[in-house]
């Protein structure tokens, strides 16, 4: 029998609202941050960072979670 099951993770960035953030793969700390994903990308070249990468929400937008 296989079970799949999702939990959402919730990161408090509201300091980095709609901006593009490069996260610790282990610790989810905010390493890096910008305004575009290319220029993120870039710095994550730059600095080396093994990290992944999401944007930070504003708060007048709505949270999305699903498989899909």
């Amino acid at each position: 029998m296989y079970a799949c099951g999702m939990e959402a993770r919730w990161l408090d960035l509201t300091s980095f609202a709609g901006r593009y953030v490069a996260l610790d793969l282990d610790t989810d700390e905010v390493l890096a941050d910008a305004a575009t994903m290319p220029e993120l990308i870039d710095i994550i070249r730059e600095r080396g960072l093994k990290a992944s990468i999401i944007r930070a929400r504003r708060e007048d937008e709505p949270v999305l979670v699903g498989l899909g």
